[in-house]
């Protein structure tokens, strides 16, 4: 799949686990991969699950005993209360128009704010696939540094970005949140 605005979908193994672990001088009898798959906007969890199945039946055509499960991951967290809440490890993507009414305010807000804002897209995930993705609320992606500082080994970002962004930050709650019409 391809999307005019996100490009390609993105497939990266994450994580490759052998069973037994660690597995000093003992040939493994299993392992586990993780995929990390970065979706465009419509496409479904079956279609990814879909896309690995094809990847496996691949490998096993040159392995013909192997194995193979496919899922989506679980991922577990515990909350300040104390109850610990379960849920797919699933993220759907997501792109909301530069036309669309919260867009605009927000690249309003950032303006107000000295800033010159540039509208594009993360390559990676953010609680967006949440709150655009899922529950469908108005959502943009803002703030301090350069994206492939994000989600890195010695992430960073400056001082005077900082600053900078809680400026932007300040601006787009002025606008989303101003009664003046749609800018």
């Amino acid at each position: 799949h391809s999307h005019p605005v996100l490009g390609e979908g993105i497939l990266e193994v994450t994580d490759i686990i052998s069973s037994p672990y660690p597995g000093a001088s003992v040939i493994p009898d299993k392992c586990r991969v993780t995929f990390d798959r970065r979706l465009l906007p419509g496409e479904t969890k079956e279609e990814v699950l879909a896309q690995i199945r094809r990847i496996i039946r691949g490998v096993a055509a040159f392995k013909p005993d192997l194995k193979a499960e496919v899922f989506v991951a679980e991922g577990t967290a515990k909350c300040y209360t104390g109850e610990t809440i379960k849920a797919e490890r699933f993220a759907p993507g997501w792109l909301f128009e530069e036309s669309h009414p919260f867009v605009r305010k927000a690249l309003a807000g950032l303006r107000s704010s000295g800033l010159a804002p540039r509208v594009s897209h993360y390559s990676f995930c953010t609680n967006g696939s949440y709150y655009a993705g899922k529950a469908r609320i108005p959502t943009v992606g803002f703030g301090p540094s350069r994206e492939e500082l994000a989600h890195v080994a010695d992430e960073y970002i400056e001082i005077d970005q900082l600053l900078s962004a809680c400026e932007g930050y300040a601006g787009i709650a002025r606008s989303v949140l101003s009664r003046e019409a749609d800018q």
